[in-house]
């Protein structure tokens, strides 16, 4: 009998049953079942429907059976609070540079957030990643507010060293509030755990749950994921992975991690953004490194890489048949050597080596791992594309072809999309910034932008 999970419009989570339709005998003999089991109950059965229901000697509260046009559906409902994500990292009460202590003090710092207000019961106890290594003990206590969002208690919770997380109950009658740091964007020096990483920053009920649930989104009660009742009857390989993201400013993007952030969350994935703006795959002494990037998941099931712009726009013309040293050299012959320690045999110096050597890196160290690389969208306003005279395409052929020998899978939205902003209706530099294009500034990417290219990077990486 097929079950089907999802959540309604109201976020409780439904699982359907669907047994085909019952009998008059069946219907009577689950109501004398249930009957039978709490004598206790008066509840009138009317449209075949009955308020809790007993199946295998386990009761499931807040159940009901429902004969609906032919279908028995069982239906649980899971509406506690203790299944919820109580933190909102788009609250408008956030507060970003800053830093509270238990007394709820505010003081400026360049490292961290200070969460909005998150609503909370007494004497129940909840969970939360904390930043002992950067703020010190002080870290342990945190502010509570009554109802009017008046400070009332410095509560010092109970952390565990191997967590890394602070465990805390308030026996205050009036506790309704408190308020949490989490790391701003970028700051992985803070990021102990999964759990610390800015993306997938949580507050639960304890106990803490073991994969990422976006702002009021249910943990998972037993070893299926909760799926949008959209997709229902959808499989999807997404759901509740570990992924990490590399690239340059594209994949960093927008104030909602970009493509990372919409797709780890939408799909409830243990995720990292590690993106940085203006990275390049060849080591240099001036932007980020993408290949000297940590790999942070001991097993993640997604490694998505993205750049090649700012080595481009870094190393020079290519697209001659003299190419700067730095572009490098390749082939379909060599594979490198096992010697992690010199860069498994290739020069990271030069973008060829350095994309090569992050395919051998990957493919050693994760086999079965999900690669893929992405060809950012069309940048910059010219009359011509392609790779023969568009010194950024080149290098991106150059990556995909380096892909095609190790078997990498890509996905060109360079060509494969229709972001352009040579093309006025995307993108106008009398507006630059205006949310109503898709680009910024002819490159980077509006909120508009990153929501058209979401679910095509998303439907790519099912296919992975």
């Amino acid at each position: 009998m097929p079950n089907i999970l999802y959540l309604d419009d109201t976020g409780v989570a439904i699982l359907k049953t669907l047994i085909g339709e019952p009998t008059d005998e069946q219907v009577t003999a689950a109501v004398n079942t249930v009957l039978a089991a709490h004598p206790e109950w008066t509840t009138t059965v009317q449209d075949g429907s009955i308020t809790g229901l007993k199946i295998a000697n386990d009761t499931i509260p807040d159940a009901k059976l429902a004969q609906t046009g032919g279908v028995l559906e069982r239906v649980n409902s899971f509406t506690s609070a203790q299944d919820v994500n109580l933190f909102n990292a788009n609250d408008p009460d956030v507060l970003p540079l800053s830093l509270i202590d238990g007394y709820g003090n505010i003081t400026t710092v360049d490292y961290m957030r200070v969460s909005g207000y998150i609503p909370i019961e007494p004497n129940v106890t909840y969970e939360v990643p904390i930043y002992v290594g950067k703020i010190g003990t002080s870290a342990r206590a945190i502010p509570i507010y009554d109802a009017n969002k008046n400070h009332i208690q410095r509560l010092v919770g109970e952390y565990d060293e191997t967590t890394k997380r602070l465990t805390f109950t308030s026996t205050n009658s009036a506790a309704a509030y408190t308020r949490v740091n989490f790391p701003e964007r970028g700051q992985r020096a803070l990021y102990y755990t999964p759990w610390h990483y800015y993306g997938i920053f949580m507050l639960t009920e304890a106990p803490f749950p073991d994969r990422y649930y976006t702002y009021g989104a249910k943990k998972i009660i037993t070893d299926t994921a909760y799926l949008p009742e959209s997709r229902e009857n959808d499989y999807n390989p997404l759901i509740a992975k570990t992924a990490l993201f590399y690239g340059d400013s594209i994949c960093y993007g927008d104030d909602y991690d970009g493509w990372a952030g919409r797709i780890g969350r939408d799909n409830r994935m243990t995720w990292e953004n590690m993106g940085i703006s203006g990275a390049t795959f060849h080591k240099n002494s001036i932007t980020g490194c993408i290949v000297e990037q940590p790999i942070p998941f001991d097993q993640p099931d997604y490694i998505i890489l993205e750049g090649g712009t700012n080595d481009a726009d870094r190393i020079g013309n290519a697209t001659g048949e003299t190419k700067p040293a730095a572009f490098g050299t390749w082939s379909y012959t060599y594979w490198g050597t096992d010697d992690a320690s010199n860069n498994y045999g290739f020069d990271i110096t030069t973008f060829c080596g350095a994309f090569e050597y992050m395919l051998k890196r990957v493919t050693t160290l994760y086999p079965g791992v999900k690669l893929g690389y992405i060809v950012a969208q069309k940048m910059g306003r010219t009359n011509d594309y392609r790779p023969t005279v568009n010194n950024r395409r080149y290098y991106f052929q150059t990556a995909m072809e380096i892909c095609e020998k190790w078997g990498v899978p890509h996905l060109n939205l360079w060509d494969g999309c229709y972001l352009n902003p040579s093309n006025p209706s995307m993108y106008n530099s009398d507006a630059q910034g205006d949310p109503a294009y898709c680009y910024i500034d002819g490159q980077h990417l509006t909120a508009k932008g990153y929501d058209y290219i979401k679910p095509l990077i998303e439907s790519w990486m099912r296919t992975l």
